[in-house]
């Protein structure tokens, strides 16, 4: 079973290294004019103010040593930008691709590594642990995402999942400060931080710990930018209407009125969560929190990377849970369904019928999760009540 494994995952690798070859499209072109910008900024020293790279300042720093290897190497370097990258088949180009994806390759490699770890710690068993890795590892909406399209997102995602895999081990701190890395990188960290919380009641002292390390390090990052003069507070504040993207996180156009969902989702999920939960558990609340906030947000098509930052959680869920096996290939199967993934070419028309699908997946999903947990929670109060009953007619 386990050189069986070793295969897979050889025979997975060297699929992913060949997809990593595929010419640039989509955001990986903005993440190249970002790390040039950054580049050209240490080089020259001048550190203006991070209004042309913006919220991507973050992850384009991570992906420097990877540019500034491209710029090393004897070949020609084009300008950075769509004119010149878009979809290239030159060699130079194809390179830039390749090694600007090695980081993301290998935050992809981390991420099933704590996901088997999670599994295999929650479940006793290393067997399934090393399943969990190969679902996570050879899961196809990953691979493109991840590999072929170059999704940054999965590198706050593997910081996340490493403040999920730390905070299991009762080190909080530890997770906090994970949570908090991921939140300057990517929004979606910020909106699990009232959830999280839930696995602290009655115990002061770890969430006093677990909030050190979240409010403590974002505070210290956005002292250091404020006080270095790197952005404004007037810059921070009107971030969302400068990122259209951002602005579909809080709500989306729904027959010409722009509909603030969100909002209303996760705050009914965060009243479903701390009244009628069973059992706060870390990996359930985590699962949970990030669902909520791609299927309130996400009902608008062409993201679909975003889910990313749910699929370690629901790889991790599923084989801790294996009665959620029918969701969850629900879910991905109507994912890889999605425009541009698909391998077969679907009509424009089908669009609208494919990513309804999806929403209707993510959402079934989110129900089956709340539902499990409150039947618990009934039966719980039912025992309860039992003996209650039973301790007075005695």
């Amino acid at each position: 079973m386990q050189s069986r494994s070793t295969w897979w995952i050889i025979g997975g690798a060297c699929v992913k290294f060949l997809l990593m070859f595929t010419p640039p499209y989509g955001d990986l072109v903005n993440w190249a004019s970002v790390a040039d910008i950054l580049l050209n900024a240490i080089s020259t020293g001048h550190y203006g103010q991070v209004t042309v790279p913006g919220v991507y300042a973050g992850l384009g720093l991570l992906l420097l040593p990877s540019f500034w290897l491209w710029t090393r190497l004897p070949v020609a370097h084009p300008p950075v930008n769509q004119a010149h990258m878009l979809f290239s088949t030159s060699m130079p180009v194809l390179l830039l691709s390749f090694l600007l994806k090695i980081p993301v390759f290998l935050a992809d490699i981390g991420t099933g590594i704590l996901v088997s770890t999670l599994v295999a710690r929650a479940t006793n068993s290393p067997s399934k642990g090393r399943t969990a890795f190969l679902l996570w590892y050879l899961n196809p909406f990953n691979i493109y995402w991840i590999n072929v399209f170059g999704g940054m997102d999965i590198i706050p995602t593997f910081i996340f999942m490493a403040g999920v895999n730390l905070g299991s081990k009762e080190k909080w701190f530890g997770s906090g400060l994970s949570l908090a890395f991921a939140s300057v990188l990517r929004i979606f960290p910020l909106f699990t931080f009232p959830f999280l919380l839930a696995v602290f009641r009655d115990k002061w002292r770890r969430a006093f710990s677990f909030m050190i390390g979240f409010v403590v390090s974002l505070a210290i990052v956005f002292g250091f930018a404020l006080a270095t003069g790197l952005v404004t507070s007037t810059w921070i504040i009107g971030t969302p209407s400068r990122q259209f993207w951002l602005l579909d996180f809080f709500g989306y156009n729904l027959t010409n009125s722009y509909v603030k969902l969100t909002y209303v989702v996760i705050a009914l999920q965060l009243f479903i969560t701390y009244r009628y939960w069973h059992k706060a558990e870390l990996i359930p609340l985590a699962t949970v929190s990030v669902l909520a906030l791609l299927t309130a947000a996400q009902a608008y098509g062409g993201s679909g990377h975003h889910f990313i930052w749910a699929s370690p959680l629901l790889t991790t869920s599923v084989m801790m849970n294996p009665n959620e096996k029918l969701a969850y290939i629900l879910t991905f199967v109507t994912a890889c369904l999605g425009p541009f993934i698909s391998p077969i070419p679907l009509p424009t028309y089908t669009d609208t019928l494919t990513w309804g699908a999806f929403y209707a997946a993510k959402t079934n999903y989110l129900l089956r999760i709340n539902l499990n947990q409150i039947r618990a929670f009934a039966t719980n109060k039912t025992t309860l009540d039992l003996q209650v009953a039973s301790n007075r007619t005695r």
